[in-house]
């Protein structure tokens, strides 16, 4: 290469290098122009031609076209992407020449450089306008001018921040934006030894708006190049900080009047930094409650644990460390120098200081010794009371509930608070109540009583007899007070005496109806056989007066069997072995019940004697078994299980007397017996089964049976799971008497009988 050549080359790269940093060229316009500056570099320019592709864009000379012979090279600019150089010869002198020899190879690289270089820093200029736009802070540039600085561009915060438009701004000196000339002076002087070092100046001070106001600022000032020095110009970020000033006024203020009123209430008010372990500052209120001097605490904060009653000392001490937590509440005993025993609740919160934002613990402390008492008090007088006492909100929330909850429905008194109080009411009863609660609110101070089913947390229900009051407007309560009381013995009492009552009058009925019946019975049956024994009957007649007779002795069983549920059906007791009655009533059932339910039967061979009607007791057995088949149609299992009891004194009416009973109980799978059913089973003509099924009378006849023999009946079921008869007897004390005396052994208990007839007009005919 000649030395023409040369100084072209270095010519070219030296106006190329010019057009990429002239700043008053659109970036576009920059690219082009080094684009057409390309085939200067060359020994004939007027055959070369050049295009550059850079992010999509394309810059080409005029007569640019593609031929075979083309050098290129890649424009790499690292944070802004890269891009292609391309140089073609339109016409080359000699084919086989080389069309990028090594010079220009090199030239075409310092090319690319240039060209990477102008892109990157157009991409980073477009990205710090945006951002500078987009801040929140005001952003200056300065250029120096002698002894001033005056602002050429300015970003909208800070046209915003200082009143005025953004074109209004540029042009401005600093002085313009300073609270002072001493101000801007002493800011200047401080800024010039960091900016000659390179280094950012970061201050703050009052600076004035256009409008002649003050507010306070925090600024940073640095070299826009640092490689030029204070040539380069001059970019300040300025925040305006008048809000924080503000609030770091109030705060200081506060503080103030907090620790004025801290040491004017009952309450603890403490500070401490968890860095150092050093109390910051501890109200008077400490001496009062501790019975210590404060500067003791300050002095050497570790006498605090000490205080701490060693009962609680280990338990407080580990929920120190509760590092970033946002609030803590203990309780705990402290020991008093005069040995008293005080209680203590603290409620500790973590935060940071808003100046500095340094860790800070921050507690408040207040005695509640005697709150402490009275609470213990009323827990022992919640939990003994018979009562629960709610206190509910206007939308029949729980708001309170006395801890005697626990022991009447289960419930641990926190887990009710909030909780809807009519959702616990069965839902036959819900409706009324809430009305009732409803009613109640349009009325301050008015009361209402109520009873229904609450649910237990066993899941059974328990019957509730309440009073509520509406004391909504008081403003120790503001709510609805209710106290209820477990009145599910009473009801349960109440019911099983309504159904004695029940019964008995039935019974009485039955039995006057049956002695009745079976009068007319008696001469009906008695003028049929007269007529047959009389002769002189065709064989229709006979036929005829002898279905008079077996309707007469169907209906004769009906009333037996009215008068065994009346109990006063005649029985013929014996000294009964059970287990050996058993055995007769089990080949009985064999046949009965069919090949679909299996009979087990599970007796304790030492079951001692009863004194029973054997017929009667094995018909009983017979009816259970046929109702418990009829309740398993697809099938099940009869279980008769013997064995026996010795029962105290009950709670029942209707339980028997206290002393040994043979048990016998009468089991199956079936379909079970509806709650709502149970008390009426034993009641005569009461059946769920079809009326082509069942007469309702074998359940009464068995409880009239048993009861007649001194002993009870009951039945336990479920829907689903089956039911269980269970016939308690009396066991039978030890005979009396020596054996062989000659007469009728006795029993203790036995009794006389006495036949008592009436008579019927036409049943001696």
């Amino acid at each position: 290469m000649s030395r023409q050549q040369i100084g072209s080359v270095f010519g070219t790269l030296c106006e190329a290098a010019r057009v990429a940093h002239d700043a008053r060229l659109t970036s576009r316009a920059r690219l082009q122009r080094i684009v057409e500056l390309v085939p200067q570099g060359w020994p004939d320019p007027e055959f070369v031609e050049a295009r550059l592709i850079v992010r999509g864009d394309v810059y080409e000379t005029a007569g640019f076209t593609r031929t075979r012979w083309c050098a290129e090279t890649r424009v790499d600019a690292r944070s802004a992407g890269g891009g292609l150089l391309e140089v073609v010869l339109t016409r080359a002198p000699i084919p086989t020449d080389p069309v990028c020899p090594p010079e220009q190879r090199a030239f075409l690289d310092a090319v690319a450089r240039l060209l990477a270089g102008a892109v990157e820093r157009e991409h980073l200029r477009t990205l710090i306008t945006r951002t500078a736009t987009n801040v929140g802070e005001a952003v200056l540039i300065f250029r120096t001018e002698g002894e001033a600085w005056r602002i050429v561009d300015a970003n909208p915060a800070a046209a915003a921040m200082f009143g005025v438009a953004p074109a209004d701004l540029v042009g401005r000196t600093t002085e313009a934006i300073h609270a002072s000339q001493g101000d801007h002076d002493a800011l200047r002087e401080a800024s010039l030894t960091a900016l000659e070092a390179r280094q950012t100046f970061r201050a703050s001070g009052p600076m004035r708006r256009a409008d002649g106001s003050v507010f306070p600022a925090e600024f940073t000032l640095s070299l826009l190049h640092p490689e030029v020095g204070m040539d380069g110009g001059l970019v300040s970020v300025v925040r305006d900080v008048s809000e924080r000033v503000r609030a770091e006024t109030e705060l200081r203020r506060s503080e103030e009047r907090l620790s004025l009123i801290a040491d004017h209430v009952g309450q603890v008010f403490w500070v401490m930094s968890p860095e150092t372990g050093s109390i910051e500052y501890v109200s008077a209120a400490y001496e009062e409650i501790w019975g210590r001097p404060r500067s003791d605490l300050y002095a050497d904060p570790a006498l605090w644990i000490d205080t701490i009653d060693p009962r609680d000392r280990d338990r407080v001490v580990d929920t120190c460390s509760f590092d970033n937590a946002d609030e803590l509440e203990r309780e705990f005993r402290i020991v008093r120098p005069d040995g008293q025993i005080r209680w203590i609740r603290e409620r500790v919160t973590y935060g940071q200081n808003p100046g500095d934002g340094a860790p800070k613990m921050v507690g408040v402390a207040e005695d509640v010794t005697e709150r402490k008492r009275t609470a213990e008090r009323l827990a022992l007088l919640g939990r003994e009371m018979a009562d629960i006492i709610h206190v509910l909100d206007e939308s029949f929330r729980v708001r309170f509930v006395t801890p005697s909850m626990t022991r009447i429905l289960g419930y641990d008194p926190g887990s009710m608070v909030g909780v809807d109080a009519v959702s616990m009411i069965h839902e036959d009863d819900r409706k009324r109540f809430r009305a009732g609660l409803e009613t109640l609110l349009d009325e301050p101070g008015a009361t209402l009583r109520s009873e229904y089913r609450a649910l237990h947390a066993d899941g059974t229900w328990r019957h509730m007899e309440s009073v509520a009051r509406n004391l909504v407007q008081h403003p120790g309560i503001e709510g609805i007070v209710v106290t209820s009381r477990d009145v599910t013995e009473r009801v349960r009492m109440q019911q099983i005496m309504d159904q004695r009552q029940r019964l008995e009058s039935v019974g009485s009925l039955a039995g006057g109806v049956a002695h009745d019946f079976n009068n007319i019975l008696t001469v009906i049956r008695g003028q049929a056989e007269l007529l047959i024994a009389d002769g002189g009957l065709t064989p229709e007649q006979t036929d005829d007066i002898r279905l008079i007779e077996e309707s007469a002795d169907r209906a004769a069983v009906l009333t037996r069997q009215l008068l065994a549920f009346s109990r006063e059906q005649v029985l013929q007791p014996r000294i009964v072995d059970l287990p050996t009655l058993l055995d007769g009533v089990q080949t009985l059932l064999g046949r009965t019940l069919g090949d679909h339910i299996r009979l087990e039967r599970r007796a304790d061979p030492d079951v001692p004697s009863v004194s029973v009607d054997p017929a009667q007791l094995e018909q009983v057995v017979v009816n259970l078994a046929i109702n418990a088949r009829d309740a398993m149609p697809r099938g099940g299992t009869l279980t008769l299980a013997l064995t026996t009891e010795t029962l105290g004194e009950g709670s029942d009416p209707d339980d028997p007397p206290p002393g040994d009973y043979a048990v016998l109980r009468v089991s199956d799978t079936g379909c079970g017996i509806p709650q709502s059913l149970l008390t009426r089973i034993f009641e005569p003509f009461f059946t769920t089964k079809p009326k082509e099924k069942g007469t309702g009378l074998g359940l009464a006849m068995a409880y009239g049976v048993v009861r007649q023999s001194g002993g009870s009946l009951t039945v336990e079921s479920e829907v689903g799971s089956g039911s269980t008869f269970t016939i308690r007897l009396p066991i039978v004390p030890p005979l009396e008497g020596a054996e062989g005396d000659g007469g009728p052994r006795r029993r203790a208990g036995d009794r006389d009988r006495v036949l008592v007839g009436r008579d019927e007009p036409g049943a001696g005919r």
